[in-house]
C-alpha cells in the first residue's frame, strides 16, 4: 500500500511540470486582424449591433438582434 501511494505521488510530481508548461505556452490572445482574417469585420459587426441595441427605440435582446441580422444577410 505504501509503495503504491509513493508511486502515485511520484507520478503526480513528475507530471506537474508538463501541466504548467502547457498552461504557460498556450496563446492567450486571438490572432491579430489581417487581410485574410475575419476578426476586423466581426468587430465592426459587433460594434454595429451594440450601437443598434443602445439606440433603437424598441427594446430587443442581443440574441434576437443577432439572428435577425443573420436572417437579413442570408436574404440578401
Amino acid at each position: 500500500m505504501k509503495q503504491t501511494l509513493c508511486l502515485l505521488l511520484a507520478l503526480a510530481l513528475a507530471r506537474a511540470p508538463l501541466a504548467t508548461t502547457a498552461a504557460t505556452t498556450a496563446p492567450t490572445n486571438p490572432p491579430p486582424a489581417s487581410a485574410e482574417s475575419p476578426y476586423g469585420e466581426m468587430r465592426a459587426f459587433t460594434e454595429a449591433l451594440v450601437v443598434i441595441l443602445n439606440r433603437h427605440v424598441e427594446t430587443t435582446s442581443f440574441k434576437d438582434l443577432t439572428y435577425a441580422a443573420i436572417d437579413g444577410m442570408l436574404a440578401s
